[in-house]
């Protein structure tokens, strides 16, 4: 008697909000990866938060994930842990300060599970 057994990852449906403090701001995606989101200067205030939330059809609970933030020429510039379905957070502040020392106004932003590149998000512009 012959049994096979195979363990296989089926796809999934994957889904992101990005916040600005406690409000939705957008919801995106499969099919918007690699949109481009803007947001002006002069409508970020002192003490405002980006967050952002991934979610996809088959959860995995005992994963590790991350957000990673890279500038345009690749550079990361921040990498946030969490696990699934946390709202991943960084400031605006922080966001401002790293393009000016960087001299760009673009960041990628990447969902991470186990240290493996799951999806290119979004791409935000700071105008």
């Amino acid at each position: 008697m012959l049994f096979i057994t195979s363990v296989s990852k089926a796809d999934t449906t994957d889904f992101w909000h990005i916040y600005i403090n406690d409000s939705i701001f957008q919801k995106s995606g499969q099919g918007s990866e690699g949109e481009v989101i803007v947001i002006k200067r002069e409508d970020i205030g002192d003490a405002d938060v980006l967050g952002v939330r991934h979610y996809d059809d088959t959860p995995c609970y005992d994963c590790a994930v991350a957000l990673v933030i890279r500038d345009i020429g690749g550079l990361e510039v921040k990498h946030i842990n969490g696990s699934d379905g946390d709202l991943l957070k960084v400031t605006f502040k922080e966001l401002l300060a790293i393009s000016e020392k960087n001299n760009s106004d673009r960041f990628l932003f990447s969902f991470y599970e186990d240290d493996k590149l799951r999806r290119h998000l979004f791409t935000l512009k700071i105008e």
